[in-house]
């Protein structure tokens, strides 16, 4: 009975091997809350899922680059990803919004990218690393610049 069940069980784990994994696939998302992508990112690493991109990944999008392990995200020729600082929306009393720097949320996304991430970003023009400076301007990112810092390209593998 012990030999059955150690052969059931192996079998099992060979069909996960060679199962495909689900793959998450971005077009356009302009991102949302922070915590919400954390954790979102989180449960993807954790059930070894894939991240495509394929469109534009924008603002709290962009944190699957820290979170997802290297080997399970991938960029297509379509991708574009777009940084900035973070914001606190506020309604007010007239039914309007305003928005305000979000300095402690500022600092957690661009401490979750890898350093890589942190340093292209510079180079075209959010330093992070005084998040008391809010930068509402979006600064995007090309396939060909994430492909210069190792970001891979997406395979036929990596969509399923």
């Amino acid at each position: 009975m012990k030999a059955l069940k150690s052969l059931a069980l192996a079998g099992l784990m060979m069909i996960a091997a060679v199962a495909p994994s689900h793959a998450l696939i971005i077009e356009d998302d302009p991102g949302g809350i922070i915590v919400d992508f954390v954790k979102k990112y989180s449960d993807i690493r954790d059930r070894g899922e894939t991240v495509v991109v394929d469109g534009e990944c924008v603002s709290s999008c962009t944190l699957f680059l820290g979170i997802v392990p290297r080997q399970n995200y991938c960029i297509t020729p379509n991708a574009r990803l777009g940084f900035h600082t973070a914001s606190v929306k506020q309604k007010m009393p007239d039914g309007s919004f305003t928005y305000s720097h979000a300095e402690e949320f500022s600092a957690l996304m661009w401490n979750i990218y890898p350093g890589k991430v942190r340093k292209l970003i510079k180079r075209i023009g959010w330093n992070g690393d005084d998040s008391s400076i809010a930068h509402r301007e979006i600064v995007y990112v090309s396939p060909r610049q994430l492909g210069a810092i190792g970001i891979r390209s997406c395979g036929p593998g990596d969509i399923s």
